[in-house]
């Protein structure tokens, strides 16, 4: 507890200490500026990098830099409305959800039986079947598949099959589709598949071909990654940063972990603007405009019977004097569910705004990965990167409407700035006069600079064997046993051959402290002659009498 309230503080001298030098450091800066030692500077701007928002990067001489961004931001960083925004906007959801519930179905029924005395008027004898027949069918189509639904699937249940209840068709059409909520640990789980998968060592592409984010957004998850998992920032002879993490490739077996989804095989849909289907929306937008147009009915009969009462011909002025006298069937009968009906056509208009904007942001994702694909994807005969912007304009369209997309409404403009980015991104050469084509030279040295040093580090091979100690007894019991057969057979070859057989380091006897001091008092000893200059100090080890005999040496 001590040690994280110690840490704590040196991470806030650590983060003036970054605002003061305007967000980018060294930990010799840190050093400098609070007065920490290496240890606790670099642990203390590993915790930062973790906690703000910030990326990590080398010198060609391996010097490592801590870049934040301006004020350091928190990663978690959110307002209030971002914090809260998502209980409120449920709750909200639960309480006008009851109050669709309440208002569609009650004023249907009432709806249909106002239409039913209408129509049986004058035939009394049939009219109590008759409204029975009609109820009936009314609370079917609330509560049954809606209008037409059957015919759109021979079985299943749930939205698969088209079955939906009428209800949650108006609550799919009011807000939308349900989104998936995402998992805050999946994108830092498919980093630790990455790095197993690569043996221990990554670069930015290959969490660029994983997440499919641009290069700023890698750079920082990597950043934070590098901390969390106790990793190193490396960088290569032609410049090439490589993030590598020893700790994390000790196994328990020698499987080898498959590579993460590629990005261009993650689907991003297009978001629809309802999360209904099969003619969900008509049976939604029918049942709202029946009781829209005889709420419509209800108020105009009314207020224009209240203007005729008053002299005038301005239903207008029916409705404000109906209201202000409270009348409960113009009010409960006309004009509460006129309004609701209206609220219910104007949910879809509310969010199309953002759903636009949703989509254009993910249309320019399903951009981004069909260039990638192009890029690393395909297997170039001549061991090159090169990017043809008519094949990749070519492909980001196909991408496009596999996605959803209408590939007309998309401009060409944004796929061709997505390219050029992308191209910039990594240092791509323009090589095409006519097309538009760009060469990657630095890519396929790159690739081959890191391969090798994934051979050379053998992070891989870090496989856990020899068992030294268990906390399952009867394991324990079997470890000792085996230890014991392994000493008694060592002694029977050394007293059969007079040579003693070296034990392998996981059978080492471990040397306990006083044993380390009687060896050390010996040694002082046969240097000094006497036992009183060879005092063993065990913080340090021998002091006083070595040290004079040293010094004595040094003077000869």
């Amino acid at each position: 507890m001590a040690e994280e309230v110690v840490l704590g503080q040196n991470v806030e001298r650590a983060r003036q200490a970054v605002l003061r030098r305007g967000g980018k450091v060294t930990i010799g800066d840190i050093m400098s500026e609070t007065g920490l030692g290496n240890y606790e500077a670099k642990e203390a701007l590993d915790r930062m990098i973790e906690v703000y928002e910030g990326v990590m990067r080398v010198s060609d001489n391996g010097e490592l830099l801590y870049v934040f961004k301006s004020g350091c931001i928190r990663r978690d960083h959110r307002s209030w409305w971002q914090r809260n925004k998502d209980a409120i906007i449920s709750v909200l959801k639960k309480i006008f959800k009851v109050i669709i519930f309440l208002v569609l179905v009650v004023y249907f029924i009432i709806y249909l039986l106002i239409l039913l005395a209408i129509l049986t008027s004058g035939r009394n004898n049939s009219r109590s079947s008759g409204s029975g027949d009609l109820l009936a069918w009314g609370m079917y189509i609330f509560w049954g598949t809606g209008f037409g639904d059957d015919s759109q699937s021979s079985g299943g249940s749930g939205i698969e099959s088209g079955k939906q209840p009428l209800y949650t068709k108006v609550f799919n059409f009011v807000f939308g589709p349900e989104e998936p909520k995402e998992d805050p640990l999946e994108a830092k789980a498919e980093c630790a598949q990455l790095i197993r998968a690569r043996r221990g060592v990554i670069t930015l592409r290959d969490w660029v071909i994983v997440s499919g984010q641009d290069r700023e957004k890698c750079e920082s998850d990597l950043a934070r990654f590098t901390a969390e998992f106790d990793g190193n920032v490396e960088i290569t002879d032609s410049g090439t940063i490589v993030y590598t993490f020893e700790e994390m490739m000790v196994s328990g077996d020698m499987k080898r972990s498959s590579m993460p989804e590629r990005c261009w095989r993650k689907v991003v849909a297009r978001r629809p603007l309802s999360g209904n289907i099969y003619g969900g929306d008509g049976a939604v937008i029918g049942l709202n405009l029946f009781n829209m147009t005889f709420a419509g009915i209800a108020t105009f009969l009314l207020a224009a019977s209240e203007a005729g009462k008053l002299g005038t011909d301005s239903t207008l002025s029916g409705m404000i004097e109906l209201t202000r006298q409270g009348h409960s069937g113009f009010i409960w009968l006309g004009l509460v569910p006129l309004v609701f009906s209206a609220l219910i056509f104007a949910g879809p208009l509310v969010r199309m705004p953002g759903n636009i904007k949703e989509n254009h942001r993910r249309a320019k994702i399903v951009i981004r990965k069909a260039l990638l694909e192009e890029l690393f994807g395909t297997k170039r005969k001549d061991g090159n990167y090169r990017l043809v912007y008519s094949q990749c304009l070519e492909h980001a369209l196909d991408l496009l409407e596999q996605s959803g997309f209408n590939p007309n409404s998309i401009s060409h403009d944004l796929i061709s700035r997505e390219y050029n980015d992308l191209c910039y991104e990594f240092h791509g050469e323009i090589t095409g006069d006519t097309d538009t084509t760009y060469e990657f030279p630095e890519l396929e040295s790159s690739r081959l600079e890191v391969a090798a040093l994934r051979d050379k580090l053998h992070y891989d091979k870090h496989v856990i064997k020899n068992v030294a100690f268990s906390t399952d007894n009867d394991e324990q019991a079997n470890i000792e046993e085996k230890e014991e057969r392994a000493e008694l057979d060592a002694f029977s070859k050394m007293l059969k051959t007079g040579v003693a057989v070296k034990k392998p380091a996981s059978q080492l006897d471990a040397i306990e402290a006083p044993q380390i001091q009687t060896q050390l008092s010996a040694w002082g000893q046969s240097i000094d002659g006497s036992s009183t200059g060879g005092d063993y100090d065990s913080n340090y080890g021998v002091s006083e009498g070595v040290s004079r005999k040293k010094s004595n040496y040094s003077e000869l």
